[in-house]
Protein backbone atom coordinates (compact mmCIF):
# COMPACT_ATOMS: atom_id res chain seq x y z
CA UNK A 1 0.00 0.00 0.00
CA UNK A 2 2.86 2.38 0.78
CA UNK A 3 4.43 1.55 -2.58
CA UNK A 4 1.19 2.37 -4.42
CA UNK A 5 0.75 5.54 -2.38
CA UNK A 6 4.23 6.77 -3.36
CA UNK A 7 3.96 5.39 -6.93
CA UNK A 8 6.95 3.12 -6.25
CA UNK A 9 5.55 -0.17 -7.57
CA UNK A 10 8.12 -1.97 -9.69
CA UNK A 11 10.83 0.44 -8.59
CA UNK A 12 13.59 -2.17 -8.31
CA UNK A 13 15.68 -3.24 -5.31
CA UNK A 14 17.68 -0.01 -5.21
CA UNK A 15 14.50 1.95 -4.33
CA UNK A 16 12.79 -0.59 -2.08
CA UNK A 17 12.97 1.63 0.99
CA UNK A 18 9.94 3.97 0.93
CA UNK A 19 11.11 6.15 3.81
CA UNK A 20 14.35 7.75 2.58
CA UNK A 21 16.25 8.08 -0.67
CA UNK A 22 18.89 7.07 -1.49
CA UNK A 23 18.83 4.11 0.93
CA UNK A 24 20.77 1.22 -0.61
CA UNK A 25 19.93 -2.46 0.10
CA UNK A 26 23.56 -3.54 0.81
CA UNK A 27 23.47 -1.28 3.89
CA UNK A 28 19.96 -2.20 5.07
CA UNK A 29 21.18 -4.16 8.11
CA UNK A 30 24.23 -2.09 8.93
CA UNK A 31 24.02 -0.64 12.45
CA UNK A 32 26.20 2.24 11.28
CA UNK A 33 22.83 3.73 10.31
CA UNK A 34 22.43 4.49 14.01
CA UNK A 35 25.09 7.18 13.61
CA UNK A 36 23.02 8.85 10.88
CA UNK A 37 22.64 8.29 7.13
CA UNK A 38 24.71 10.64 4.99
CA UNK A 39 23.08 12.20 1.94
CA UNK A 40 19.72 10.46 2.41
CA UNK A 41 16.57 12.58 2.44
CA UNK A 42 13.11 11.75 3.68
CA UNK A 43 10.68 10.99 0.90
CA UNK A 44 8.11 13.78 0.67
CA UNK A 45 5.87 15.31 -1.99
CA UNK A 46 8.45 17.82 -3.25
CA UNK A 47 11.17 15.20 -3.61
CA UNK A 48 8.92 12.66 -5.33
CA UNK A 49 7.61 15.32 -7.74
CA UNK A 50 11.13 16.48 -8.56
CA UNK A 51 12.33 12.92 -9.21
CA UNK A 52 9.37 12.23 -11.49
CA UNK A 53 10.04 15.40 -13.50
CA UNK A 54 13.69 14.39 -13.90
CA UNK A 55 12.52 11.03 -15.26
CA UNK A 56 10.07 12.66 -17.70
CA UNK A 57 12.54 15.20 -19.03
CA UNK A 58 15.31 12.62 -19.17
CA UNK A 59 13.09 10.34 -21.24
CA UNK A 60 12.12 13.25 -23.51
CA UNK A 61 15.74 14.19 -24.08
CA UNK A 62 16.73 10.60 -24.84
CA UNK A 63 13.79 10.15 -27.24
CA UNK A 64 14.62 13.38 -29.07
CA UNK A 65 18.38 13.01 -29.25
CA UNK A 66 18.47 9.30 -29.95
CA UNK A 67 19.29 10.06 -33.59
CA UNK A 68 22.77 11.55 -33.71
CA UNK A 69 21.82 14.39 -36.05
CA UNK A 70 19.77 16.13 -33.37
CA UNK A 71 21.67 18.70 -31.29
CA UNK A 72 20.61 20.27 -27.97
CA UNK A 73 22.05 23.79 -27.50
CA UNK A 74 20.93 27.05 -25.84
CA UNK A 75 17.68 25.53 -24.70
CA UNK A 76 16.66 24.45 -28.21
CA UNK A 77 16.68 21.19 -30.11
CA UNK A 78 18.39 21.78 -33.47
CA UNK A 79 18.99 19.83 -36.65
CA UNK A 80 21.88 20.79 -38.98
CA UNK A 81 20.72 21.29 -42.57
CA UNK A 82 22.28 18.81 -44.98
CA UNK A 83 22.61 21.55 -47.61
CA UNK A 84 23.95 24.72 -45.97
CA UNK A 85 24.86 23.27 -42.54
CA UNK A 86 22.77 25.82 -40.69
CA UNK A 87 21.14 24.59 -37.50
CA UNK A 88 17.40 24.36 -37.87
CA UNK A 89 15.30 25.13 -34.81
CA UNK A 90 12.36 22.91 -33.98
CA UNK A 91 10.04 25.52 -35.53
CA UNK A 92 8.61 25.05 -38.98
CA UNK A 93 5.63 25.78 -41.19
CA UNK A 94 5.08 22.05 -41.45
CA UNK A 95 3.40 20.36 -38.48
CA UNK A 96 5.45 17.19 -38.88
CA UNK A 97 8.83 17.97 -40.53
CA UNK A 98 11.68 20.46 -40.30
CA UNK A 99 12.73 22.31 -43.46
CA UNK A 100 15.50 24.81 -44.26
CA UNK A 101 14.27 28.41 -44.52
CA UNK A 102 17.33 29.78 -46.36
CA UNK A 103 16.28 30.55 -49.95
CA UNK A 104 19.72 29.97 -51.47
CA UNK A 105 20.10 26.57 -49.86
CA UNK A 106 19.96 23.61 -52.22
CA UNK A 107 17.64 21.80 -49.76
CA UNK A 108 15.31 24.77 -49.36
CA UNK A 109 11.78 23.84 -48.20
CA UNK A 110 12.55 20.13 -48.38
CA UNK A 111 11.47 18.00 -45.40
CA UNK A 112 14.69 17.08 -43.58
CA UNK A 113 13.74 15.66 -40.20
CA UNK A 114 10.55 14.63 -38.38
CA UNK A 115 9.53 16.88 -35.52
CA UNK A 116 8.48 13.86 -33.48
CA UNK A 117 10.95 11.04 -34.15
CA UNK A 118 9.50 7.56 -33.93
CA UNK A 119 11.10 5.30 -31.32
CA UNK A 120 10.52 1.55 -31.13
CA UNK A 121 8.59 0.39 -28.08
CA UNK A 122 11.20 -2.03 -26.72
CA UNK A 123 14.16 0.38 -26.36
CA UNK A 124 11.83 3.14 -25.15
CA UNK A 125 10.28 1.03 -22.39
CA UNK A 126 13.66 -0.41 -21.43
CA UNK A 127 15.25 3.02 -21.12
CA UNK A 128 12.24 4.31 -19.16
CA UNK A 129 12.50 1.42 -16.71
CA UNK A 130 16.25 1.89 -16.19
CA UNK A 131 15.94 5.67 -15.87
CA UNK A 132 13.05 5.47 -13.42
CA UNK A 133 14.87 2.99 -11.20
CA UNK A 134 18.02 5.08 -11.32
CA UNK A 135 16.20 8.26 -10.26
CA UNK A 136 14.23 7.24 -7.17
CA UNK A 137 11.78 4.82 -8.81
CA UNK A 138 8.60 6.96 -9.13
CA UNK A 139 5.85 6.22 -11.66
CA UNK A 140 4.14 9.59 -11.40
CA UNK A 141 3.34 12.47 -9.09
CA UNK A 142 2.36 11.61 -5.48
CA UNK A 143 -1.35 11.02 -5.00
CA UNK A 144 -1.63 13.83 -2.44
CA UNK A 145 0.14 16.42 -4.56
CA UNK A 146 1.90 19.01 -2.39
CA UNK A 147 0.04 18.09 0.81
CA UNK A 148 2.63 17.31 3.53
CA UNK A 149 2.58 13.71 4.73
CA UNK A 150 4.63 11.37 6.88
CA UNK A 151 4.84 7.62 6.35
CA UNK A 152 4.26 5.54 9.50
CA UNK A 153 5.46 1.96 9.27
CA UNK A 154 2.80 -0.76 9.84
CA UNK A 155 3.65 -2.48 13.11
CA UNK A 156 1.92 -5.81 12.59
CA UNK A 157 3.12 -6.23 9.02
CA UNK A 158 6.79 -5.55 9.83
CA UNK A 159 7.01 -7.58 13.03
CA UNK A 160 4.91 -10.39 11.56
CA UNK A 161 7.13 -10.62 8.48
CA UNK A 162 10.24 -10.78 10.70
CA UNK A 163 8.74 -13.58 12.85
CA UNK A 164 7.55 -15.46 9.76
CA UNK A 165 10.96 -15.31 8.11
CA UNK A 166 12.72 -16.49 11.27
CA UNK A 167 10.27 -19.37 11.73
CA UNK A 168 10.85 -20.61 8.20
CA UNK A 169 14.61 -20.22 8.77
CA UNK A 170 14.34 -22.37 11.92
CA UNK A 171 12.58 -25.10 9.94
CA UNK A 172 14.91 -24.87 6.94
CA UNK A 173 18.06 -25.72 8.92
CA UNK A 174 16.49 -28.83 10.51
CA UNK A 175 16.99 -32.37 9.22
CA UNK A 176 14.07 -33.65 7.21
CA UNK A 177 12.66 -35.92 9.95
CA UNK A 178 12.68 -33.12 12.54
CA UNK A 179 11.29 -30.66 10.02
CA UNK A 180 8.31 -32.92 9.25
CA UNK A 181 7.59 -33.45 12.92
CA UNK A 182 7.90 -29.73 13.69
CA UNK A 183 5.51 -28.81 10.88
CA UNK A 184 2.92 -31.33 12.08
CA UNK A 185 3.14 -29.94 15.60
CA UNK A 186 2.71 -26.40 14.26
CA UNK A 187 -0.41 -27.48 12.37
CA UNK A 188 -1.76 -29.05 15.56
CA UNK A 189 -0.98 -26.02 17.75
CA UNK A 190 -2.30 -23.39 15.35
CA UNK A 191 -5.24 -25.36 13.93
CA UNK A 192 -3.90 -25.10 10.37
CA UNK A 193 -2.94 -27.51 7.62
CA UNK A 194 -0.62 -25.16 5.75
CA UNK A 195 1.86 -22.61 7.11
CA UNK A 196 1.33 -20.49 4.02
CA UNK A 197 -2.23 -19.83 5.17
CA UNK A 198 -1.26 -18.57 8.62
CA UNK A 199 -1.77 -14.91 9.49
CA UNK A 200 1.24 -12.81 10.48
CA UNK A 201 -0.16 -12.36 13.98
CA UNK A 202 -0.19 -16.16 14.35
CA UNK A 203 3.51 -16.36 13.55
CA UNK A 204 4.17 -14.01 16.46
CA UNK A 205 2.25 -16.28 18.84
CA UNK A 206 3.99 -19.36 17.43
CA UNK A 207 7.42 -17.80 17.98
CA UNK A 208 6.45 -17.01 21.58
CA UNK A 209 5.50 -20.68 22.12
CA UNK A 210 8.81 -21.91 20.69
CA UNK A 211 10.83 -19.52 22.88
CA UNK A 212 8.90 -20.24 26.08
CA UNK A 213 8.57 -24.03 25.53
CA UNK A 214 11.49 -25.32 23.39
CA UNK A 215 10.01 -28.86 23.36
CA UNK A 216 6.66 -27.77 21.96
CA UNK A 217 7.63 -28.86 18.43
CA UNK A 218 8.53 -32.42 19.52
CA UNK A 219 6.25 -35.44 19.72
CA UNK A 220 6.43 -38.84 21.42
CA UNK A 221 8.58 -40.37 18.65
CA UNK A 222 10.89 -37.59 17.49
CA UNK A 223 12.62 -35.00 19.66
CA UNK A 224 13.11 -31.79 17.69
CA UNK A 225 16.35 -29.99 18.53
CA UNK A 226 16.23 -26.25 17.98
CA UNK A 227 19.25 -24.34 16.72
CA UNK A 228 20.54 -21.98 19.42
CA UNK A 229 21.22 -19.11 17.05
CA UNK A 230 17.74 -19.29 15.55
CA UNK A 231 16.18 -19.31 19.03
CA UNK A 232 18.13 -16.18 19.98
CA UNK A 233 16.80 -14.48 16.86
CA UNK A 234 13.25 -15.48 17.82
CA UNK A 235 13.76 -14.13 21.35
CA UNK A 236 14.92 -10.78 19.99
CA UNK A 237 11.97 -10.69 17.55
CA UNK A 238 9.57 -11.13 20.48
CA UNK A 239 11.17 -8.26 22.35
CA UNK A 240 11.07 -6.18 19.18
CA UNK A 241 7.33 -6.78 18.77
CA UNK A 242 6.54 -5.93 22.39
CA UNK A 243 8.66 -2.76 22.39
CA UNK A 244 7.21 -1.54 19.08
CA UNK A 245 3.65 -2.11 20.26
CA UNK A 246 4.31 -0.22 23.48
CA UNK A 247 6.00 2.64 21.62
CA UNK A 248 2.75 3.36 19.73
CA UNK A 249 0.35 2.74 22.60
CA UNK A 250 -1.64 5.26 24.64
CA UNK A 251 0.86 5.09 27.50
CA UNK A 252 2.51 8.31 28.80
CA UNK A 253 5.13 9.89 26.58
CA UNK A 254 8.00 8.84 28.88
CA UNK A 255 7.03 5.17 28.64
CA UNK A 256 6.55 5.38 24.88
CA UNK A 257 9.98 6.98 24.43
CA UNK A 258 11.65 4.30 26.56
CA UNK A 259 9.96 1.64 24.45
CA UNK A 260 11.12 3.41 21.28
CA UNK A 261 14.73 3.31 22.49
CA UNK A 262 14.36 -0.38 23.34
CA UNK A 263 12.84 -1.02 19.90
CA UNK A 264 15.79 0.49 18.06
CA UNK A 265 18.33 -1.15 20.37
CA UNK A 266 16.82 -4.62 19.89
CA UNK A 267 16.68 -4.13 16.12
CA UNK A 268 20.36 -3.14 16.23
CA UNK A 269 21.23 -6.40 18.01
CA UNK A 270 19.06 -8.46 15.69
CA UNK A 271 20.34 -6.97 12.41
CA UNK A 272 24.01 -8.15 12.47
CA UNK A 273 23.03 -11.59 13.76
CA UNK A 274 20.42 -11.96 11.03
CA UNK A 275 22.81 -10.80 8.32
CA UNK A 276 25.39 -13.42 9.36
CA UNK A 277 23.08 -16.38 10.03
CA UNK A 278 20.44 -15.99 7.29
CA UNK A 279 22.87 -16.92 4.45
CA UNK A 280 23.08 -20.38 6.08
CA UNK A 281 19.46 -20.99 5.06
CA UNK A 282 19.67 -23.85 2.49
CA UNK A 283 16.38 -22.78 0.88
CA UNK A 284 16.89 -19.04 0.33
CA UNK A 285 20.66 -18.70 0.66
CA UNK A 286 20.88 -17.09 -2.79
CA UNK A 287 18.18 -14.48 -2.09
CA UNK A 288 20.40 -12.32 0.13
CA UNK A 289 19.52 -10.77 3.47
CA UNK A 290 18.00 -7.46 2.37
CA UNK A 291 15.24 -7.58 4.98
CA UNK A 292 13.27 -4.37 4.47
CA UNK A 293 11.14 -4.91 7.59
CA UNK A 294 14.09 -5.26 9.96
CA UNK A 295 15.76 -2.32 8.22
CA UNK A 296 12.62 -0.26 8.87
CA UNK A 297 12.78 -0.98 12.61
CA UNK A 298 16.49 -0.23 12.69
CA UNK A 299 16.62 3.04 10.77
CA UNK A 300 13.22 4.60 10.07
CA UNK A 301 10.74 3.98 12.89
CA UNK A 302 12.21 6.12 15.67
CA UNK A 303 10.95 9.42 14.23
CA UNK A 304 7.30 8.28 14.28
CA UNK A 305 7.06 6.42 17.62
CA UNK A 306 7.68 7.26 21.26
CA UNK A 307 7.26 10.94 22.01
CA UNK A 308 6.55 11.66 18.34
CA UNK A 309 3.54 9.32 18.26
CA UNK A 310 0.20 11.17 18.69
CA UNK A 311 -1.75 10.38 21.83
CA UNK A 312 -5.12 10.51 20.07
CA UNK A 313 -7.26 7.41 20.28
CA UNK A 314 -7.15 5.48 17.08
CA UNK A 315 -10.27 4.53 15.17
CA UNK A 316 -8.66 1.30 14.03
CA UNK A 317 -5.36 -0.53 14.38
CA UNK A 318 -3.34 -2.43 11.80
CA UNK A 319 -5.07 -5.76 12.46
CA UNK A 320 -6.23 -6.02 8.88
CA UNK A 321 -5.83 -9.80 9.00
CA UNK A 322 -8.24 -10.01 11.94
CA UNK A 323 -10.81 -8.00 10.00
CA UNK A 324 -10.44 -10.30 7.00
CA UNK A 325 -10.84 -13.38 9.20
CA UNK A 326 -13.96 -11.91 10.81
CA UNK A 327 -15.48 -11.11 7.43
CA UNK A 328 -14.77 -14.63 6.18
CA UNK A 329 -16.62 -16.11 9.14
CA UNK A 330 -19.47 -13.66 8.58
CA UNK A 331 -19.77 -14.46 4.88
CA UNK A 332 -19.57 -18.23 5.33
CA UNK A 333 -22.43 -18.17 7.83
CA UNK A 334 -24.82 -15.67 6.25
CA UNK A 335 -24.39 -15.06 2.52
CA UNK A 336 -26.07 -18.15 1.04
CA UNK A 337 -27.26 -16.98 -2.41
CA UNK A 338 -26.66 -13.28 -1.65
CA UNK A 339 -23.57 -11.66 -3.09
CA UNK A 340 -20.79 -10.71 -0.69
CA UNK A 341 -21.17 -7.06 -1.62
CA UNK A 342 -24.85 -7.14 -0.72
CA UNK A 343 -24.12 -8.97 2.53
CA UNK A 344 -21.41 -6.47 3.48
CA UNK A 345 -23.77 -3.53 2.87
CA UNK A 346 -26.34 -5.15 5.15
CA UNK A 347 -23.71 -5.76 7.82
CA UNK A 348 -22.49 -2.16 7.82
CA UNK A 349 -26.05 -0.79 7.81
CA UNK A 350 -26.89 -2.69 10.98
CA UNK A 351 -23.74 -1.62 12.85
CA UNK A 352 -23.97 1.11 15.50
CA UNK A 353 -22.05 4.30 14.62
CA UNK A 354 -19.64 4.20 17.58
CA UNK A 355 -15.91 4.91 17.69
CA UNK A 356 -14.27 2.59 20.20
CA UNK A 357 -10.58 2.22 20.82
CA UNK A 358 -9.39 -1.20 19.60
CA UNK A 359 -7.81 -3.52 22.12
CA UNK A 360 -5.68 -5.47 19.68
CA UNK A 361 -2.47 -3.87 20.93
CA UNK A 362 -3.12 -4.87 24.56
CA UNK A 363 -2.57 -8.56 23.86
CA UNK A 364 0.67 -7.86 22.01
CA UNK A 365 1.96 -5.85 24.97
CA UNK A 366 1.67 -8.94 27.17
CA UNK A 367 4.52 -10.69 25.32
CA UNK A 368 7.70 -11.62 27.12
CA UNK A 369 9.74 -8.70 28.41
CA UNK A 370 13.17 -8.41 30.03
CA UNK A 371 14.99 -5.73 31.99
CA UNK A 372 18.43 -6.34 30.51
CA UNK A 373 20.19 -7.68 27.43
CA UNK A 374 23.50 -9.50 27.98
CA UNK A 375 25.84 -9.37 24.99
CA UNK A 376 28.85 -11.68 24.97
CA UNK A 377 31.77 -10.08 23.06
CA UNK A 378 32.53 -13.46 21.45
CA UNK A 379 29.64 -12.77 19.07
CA UNK A 380 32.08 -10.73 16.95
CA UNK A 381 33.51 -14.03 15.69
CA UNK A 382 30.41 -14.52 13.55
CA UNK A 383 31.80 -12.33 10.78
CA UNK A 384 34.28 -9.58 9.92
CA UNK A 385 31.70 -6.76 10.00
CA UNK A 386 30.02 -7.71 13.29
CA UNK A 387 32.62 -5.92 15.42
CA UNK A 388 32.02 -2.54 13.75
CA UNK A 389 28.24 -3.09 13.93
CA UNK A 390 28.27 -3.81 17.66
CA UNK A 391 30.55 -0.84 18.37
CA UNK A 392 27.90 1.34 16.71
CA UNK A 393 25.28 -0.30 18.97
CA UNK A 394 27.34 0.52 22.06
CA UNK A 395 27.73 4.12 20.95
CA UNK A 396 23.98 4.37 20.40
CA UNK A 397 23.20 2.88 23.83
CA UNK A 398 25.57 5.31 25.54
CA UNK A 399 23.90 8.27 23.82
CA UNK A 400 20.40 7.34 25.01
CA UNK A 401 19.55 8.41 28.58
CA UNK A 402 16.84 5.72 28.84
CA UNK A 403 19.45 2.93 28.61
CA UNK A 404 22.18 2.06 31.10
CA UNK A 405 25.31 0.28 29.80
CA UNK A 406 27.84 -1.65 31.90
CA UNK A 407 30.87 -3.83 31.12
CA UNK A 408 31.56 -7.04 33.07
CA UNK A 409 35.31 -7.12 33.70
CA UNK A 410 35.24 -10.81 34.65
CA UNK A 411 34.58 -11.93 31.07
CA UNK A 412 37.46 -10.07 29.43
CA UNK A 413 40.23 -12.46 30.54
CA UNK A 414 39.20 -15.11 28.03
CA UNK A 415 38.81 -12.77 25.05
CA UNK A 416 41.21 -11.72 22.36
CA UNK A 417 41.31 -9.87 19.06
CA UNK A 418 38.09 -8.27 17.90
CA UNK A 419 36.25 -9.19 21.11
CA UNK A 420 38.73 -7.21 23.20
CA UNK A 421 38.38 -4.30 20.77
CA UNK A 422 34.64 -4.34 21.33
CA UNK A 423 35.07 -4.28 25.12
CA UNK A 424 37.57 -1.43 24.84
CA UNK A 425 35.18 0.52 22.62
CA UNK A 426 32.38 -0.03 25.14
CA UNK A 427 34.52 1.24 28.00
CA UNK A 428 35.64 4.31 26.07
CA UNK A 429 32.02 5.04 25.08
CA UNK A 430 30.95 4.69 28.71
CA UNK A 431 33.70 7.08 29.82
CA UNK A 432 32.76 9.62 27.15
CA UNK A 433 29.08 9.33 28.06
CA UNK A 434 29.82 9.82 31.77
CA UNK A 435 31.98 12.83 31.03
CA UNK A 436 29.31 14.39 28.81
CA UNK A 437 26.70 13.76 31.50
CA UNK A 438 28.83 15.42 34.19
CA UNK A 439 29.45 18.44 31.95
CA UNK A 440 25.71 18.74 31.33
CA UNK A 441 25.00 18.54 35.08
CA UNK A 442 27.53 21.29 35.81
CA UNK A 443 25.98 23.46 33.10
CA UNK A 444 22.51 22.91 34.55
CA UNK A 445 23.70 23.83 38.05
CA UNK A 446 25.36 26.99 36.76
CA UNK A 447 22.18 27.92 34.90
CA UNK A 448 20.06 27.39 38.02
CA UNK A 449 22.38 29.60 40.07
CA UNK A 450 22.03 32.42 37.56
CA UNK A 451 18.27 32.14 37.67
Amino acid sequence: MIGHFLTLTGCGDINRCPYRWPCLPPHFLSTLLLDGSQGARERDASQMSALWEVVVWGLARWSTLRERNWVAADGHVRWPCAGCGRHLLALSDSPSFLACTVARCCRYAEPLAPLLPRVAYTPLSEFYRLLRRRVGGPRGYPLFGDIPFRIIAPVLHCTGKISKGLMFFLLAIMPMTMKTTARNQIYFLMGRNNMGGMYLREFGRLAAMVVALPGVLSDDDVEVELDGGAVVLLQLSQLLTAAWRRAVSTKPAIERESAAVALQLIAAFLAPLYSQLKPLDPVTNSAGVCNLYLHTALAHVRDTVGKAFPTLKRVCDDNIEGQIAGLNRYFNGRTKNVSRGHSLVNKMAKMAMLFTEPNGSLTAELLMLTKELVLCPCVVRLGPSVSADLKAVVRFACREPEVAVSVDAATTDQLDGAALDLVAAARSSLAASAQASSVADVADEEKNRRL
